[in-house]
């Protein structure tokens, strides 16, 4: 029995320049929209300063804890353990104190967030394809006969791609 070829399809999302340039004025890209509002605000505060300067005194930290270490055992080797059972205990605390750190650079970028939030509902209705909710007739309506010349200069013939393109 001979089957039909299988063609794949490529998906199509417009965004309109008013939505680019609120994701630029948030320092954010069009590949951010396919993330998760949690994970993107995780990944900017990772990158904020006071975070990395956390990491620094954390660091510094756990080298004074290691020269203790080493001087308790030239005095005591029980001295030694007890340092080391008390560096344990203050590593759970520093954990508990950057998971803190996270938190409040993540309230601190909360705008972004919602902003974040509003375009990827816009575009993204119920987290799926645009093409599952909007129809292609609202777009010719806006745009006439020229939204076809625009899908066909931005798409290939066959293939299994996902296009962007942003409309004026």
């Amino acid at each position: 029995m001979k089957m039909p070829p299988l063609v794949l399809r490529q998906s199509i999302q417009f965004i309109r320049k008013s939505q680019i340039d609120k994701l630029k004025s948030n320092n954010l890209s069009v590949e951010d929209l396919f993330k998760t509002k949690d994970d993107l605000l995780k990944e900017i505060a990772l990158q904020d300063k006071s975070l990395t300067q956390l990491e620094d005194s954390l660091q510094q930290h756990e080298l004074l804890f290691n020269k203790l270490q080493e001087q308790g055992k030239t005095v005591a080797p029980q001295l030694a353990k007890t340092i080391e059972a008390h560096q344990a205990k203050s590593n759970k605390i520093q954990k508990r104190i950057q998971q803190k750190f996270i938190a409040h650079v993540k309230k601190k970028y909360d705008s972004v967030g919602e902003t974040f939030a509003k375009l990827q509902h816009e575009l993204m209705l119920d987290k799926g394809l645009q093409e599952r909710k909007d129809n292609i007739m609202d777009y010719y309506v806006e745009y006439g006969d020229g939204i076809f010349d625009i899908i066909l200069e931005n798409t290939r013939d066959f293939g299994d791609s996902f296009t962007v393109i942003i409309l004026d």
